[in-house]
């Protein structure tokens, strides 16, 4: 069996992927998803179950053509895990994987620091139900850099690690999807034994393909920041083969400008999620009494404290829209935590954005929302929003999430 992955290049076989670690690495709208959900997609067509850690909601679609549960922290999917403690979300992930159902878990709008219990237990659950089932199935990482990060720990960091250095034992294979290759931990990244590598810009995510590619230096330097959208270059530790994803059959809702909202259908049923539920011990289960009027009332009580358009002005004038990635917010939320002044290029850096709009940053100054200072032939700048702490930052960043859909309802 082979999956039909590339536009123009044979089929992968089956046996050479799983239970392995993969890589899929590019900047943000170089195609990295489509080729994970194009991967997923293949997976799922020969009812290999896939387990997403889905941090923008892009892969939910998958359940129009797939059997997939929907998870999520809001109520809006098939099950709602906000305020599940460890315990029962790892007795959730076990009948997940006993009853070979795929899943994705809808991450998007929340802060992570509020969902890791659920989060640990998931991958715990996934992780003592393959001990003994030993199925091939996939744990899809989105924004890895996220969850495994070079140089610093997270909640699950270390569960991930062992997934990806002991998993293939237990029939486990790891995807990994990021936009800063060189932000993941280096010890992960290493155990991958396939990539899928798109565009990238950055000087330090070149870096990183020169070490992973046999290719001439020179040639990486110049064919890669100049791959088109959906090309890749494809190493399976013996060869480098360069060719085109194909598109996914499925809904892919990362696409920019976004389009129209899409509602998307699942095939699921509903009696299959009842009686999933019913087979977990919920007489104790500590759920949280978070309603969504309850989620409404938080953010009518932000809104009286802070001017919104204030924090709509900031999101403007930097070009973090909010449509953007987590990963991209937890730039800007890094600058205004930063006490420190930043160039122009820092600012293009960490917002992945191209030109910075100098007419908006000067009504910025002129409104009081930040200080720009001139260094020599560089002008500077910084936040003035700084002496806000943690947890406004935090809430102001969870408001940004959420702010252009509590708009529309």
């Amino acid at each position: 069996m082979k999956l039909g992955i590339f536009k123009d290049l044979p089929g992968l076989p089956l046996e050479s992927i799983v239970g392995r670690a993969v890589a899929i690495l590019g900047v943000r709208g170089s195609g990295k998803t489509n080729t994970a959900a194009v991967i997923a997609e293949e997976l799922l067509s020969l009812n290999i179950p896939v387990y997403i850690l889905d941090i923008d909601g892009e892969y939910v679609s998958l359940g129009e053509k797939y059997p997939l549960v929907h998870i999520d922290f809001e109520g809006e999917g098939d099950i709602n895990l906000d305020g599940w403690n460890e315990e029962k979300a790892s007795q959730l992930a076990q009948k997940l994987v006993e009853k070979e159902l795929p899943t994705a878990i809808d991450l998007s709008g929340v802060l992570l620091s509020d969902v890791w219990e659920s989060l640990r237990g998931l991958l715990n659950g996934i992780w003592t139900a393959e001990k003994e089932l030993r199925k091939p199935i996939f744990i899809f990482v989105e924004e890895a850099h996220e969850f495994i990060p070079q140089s610093k720990s997270t909640e699950i960091k270390d569960m991930l690690v062992r997934i990806a250095l002991r998993g293939r034992k237990r029939g486990i294979g790891l995807v990994m999807i990021s936009q800063r290759s060189a932000k993941i931990d280096k010890d992960v990244l290493t155990q991958a034994e396939l990539y899928f590598l798109h565009k990238v810009v950055h000087p330090a995510d070149i870096k990183v393909y020169k070490e992973i590619l046999p290719l001439d230096v020179h040639k990486i330097e110049t064919t890669v920041p100049r791959l088109n959208k959906g090309e890749v270059y494809f190493y399976d530790g013996t060869q480098v083969i360069r060719g085109y994803i194909r598109p996914r059959e499925t809904f892919h809702s990362g696409y920019t400008p976004a389009p129209k909202k899409h509602e998307v259908k699942h095939i699921i049923d509903k009696k299959t999620i009842n009686n999933l539920l019913a087979s977990i011990d919920t007489q104790n289960l500590q759920v949280l009494n978070r309603s969504k009027n309850k989620k409404k009332h938080e953010i009518i009580k932000i809104k009286e404290n802070f001017d919104l358009n204030k924090i709509d002005e900031i999101v403007r004038f930097t070009g973090i829209l909010l449509s953007y990635t987590p990963s991209t917010r937890a730039h800007l939320y890094t600058l205004f935590k930063e006490n420190k002044w930043l160039t122009y290029q820092q600012l293009r850096r960490a917002s992945t954005f191209t030109t910075i709009n100098t007419k908006e940053m000067k009504k910025a100054e002129n409104e009081g929302l930040i200080a720009i200072r001139t260094r020599g032939r560089k002008k500077e700048f910084y936040f003035k929003y700084k002496e806000l702490s943690s947890e406004i930052l935090d809430r102001i960043f969870l408001i940004i999430s959420r702010y252009k859909r509590i708009r529309k309802r």
